[in-house]
């Protein structure tokens, strides 16, 4: 065991051992691939506890800066999330288990469910068949999670507040009318003109977001395929650092736009992500509604299309230089523009939010003009059928 896992591991060891009422020893540490402490751990000592555990512990980075206590905010959402599920009647299989937690050291201890692949990983690998399987399985657990938590929003926020946390900022909680003077200061560079109705569209597409509403309930918030694991048959959440309360199918979209979430960006295309909505709706309780859902796949577009402009417009596109040798920056350059591209499209297959897809589409007109090479980004390798 590594020297500087020490300490931690003992801390575990004595809150699992005091939720099982017995006394164990975590064994065979080793590290997985993660920003945060993430420690893989084999338990001896005790029947009632699995044989495997994940010890996490948050790491400060920009991101994650530790609450007033001293533990990150996103541990503690997600020890919030953790000790909600499990209030939960779902599938047991749906998300890891939590075993045990300590507040004030910052860290959970949580079920293994083995050491399987990602979603993502399934993506980037060679098999059209797995990567279609894993993806409709993603938008089944997206519904199970949906389903199990609908009507249970203050139970969630009431674990949040007895923790004194909150679900930290996101695409899927922030709001963009906070930044009216950002689409101004586009419109202006651009030489933009927004549709007449832009601004009451994007009103009407907020209000739906961020209210009480038939598509409200508790979201993951980071459904990108990097947060499920997949066994060859169903697909398991992961990482509840950004769950809250919110729109429902901002959570399913994200396969629509290319899964803004990841670093790695990619496509799907529009034939799988179909399958994806497809499996969700046919696990979901209530979304047998085409014209309610179609509409809300759409605003749900609408909105993230919004997330990725105005509070990256500055970033990625402002005083850049096209062409400058950056890949990293042409790479999020191109992941924001295929969430513009395919809000587009689905505004124009469903018949909604005109105001909004009249102005983006301008946007994207003048982007282009700017950054020549600019364009979407090319499906995950599982789909690449080119030689």
């Amino acid at each position: 065991m590594s020297i500087s896992f020490s300490a931690l591991i003992s801390k575990a060891e004595a809150e699992l051992s005091r939720e099982l009422g017995l006394p164990v020893d975590l064994v065979d540490v080793s590290a997985l691939d993660s920003p945060h402490v993430v420690l893989r751990c084999r338990v001896i000592g005790s029947s009632a506890a699995p044989s495997s555990v994940i010890v996490k512990q948050n790491t400060a980075t920009e991101f994650t800066q530790p609450s007033d206590s001293g533990t990150s905010d996103r541990l503690l959402n997600e020890l919030a999330a953790l000790r909600f599920l499990q209030q939960t009647d779902a599938p047991g299989t749906a998300w890891p288990r939590l075993l045990a937690a300590s507040h004030s050291d910052g860290f959970v201890v949580i079920e293994d469910l083995g050491t399987h692949a990602t979603v993502e990983d399934v993506l980037f690998a060679d098999s059209e068949d797995a990567a279609t399987r894993s993806l409709i399985a993603l938008g089944g657990a997206l519904a199970t999670l949906h389903s199990a938590a609908r009507h249970e929003t203050a139970a969630f926020t009431a674990i949040q507040s007895d923790l004194g946390t909150s679900s930290p900022l996101s695409d899927s909680t922030f709001d963009v009318r906070k930044m009216r003077d950002v689409f101004t200061d586009c419109f202006s560079v651009l030489d933009i003109t927004p549709h007449d109705d832009f601004w009451a569209c994007v009103d009407s597409v907020e209000t739906a977001i961020h209210s009480p509403g038939p598509f409200s309930g508790v979201i993951h918030g980071d459904a990108g395929p990097q947060n499920f694991l997949w066994d060859g048959e169903t697909a398991s959440m992961i990482d509840f650092e950004f769950v809250a309360v919110g729109h429902r199918l901002l959570d399913l979209v994200s396969a629509r736009l290319g899964f803004p979430h990841s670093d790695q960006p990619h496509s799907v295309p529009m034939r799988v992500v179909d399958y994806i909505e497809e499996s969700y709706r046919n696990a979901a309780s209530d979304m047998s509604d085409d014209e309610a859902f179609y509409r809300g796949i759409t605003y749900a577009c609408a909105h993230w299309s919004l997330t990725r402009w105005a509070p990256l417009w500055r970033r990625l596109f402002r005083d850049i230089e096209p062409d400058g040798g950056d890949a990293d920056l042409a790479s999020s350059q191109c992941q924001a523009f295929t969430v513009y591209h395919q809000f587009l499209a689905t505004a124009t297959e469903f018949g909604h939010v005109g105001p909004i897809a009249e102005t983006v589409q301008a946007y994207c007109d003048a982007l282009q003009k700017r950054f020549p090479n600019l364009g979407e980004t090319p499906d995950y390798p599982a789909f690449d059928s080119s030689p």
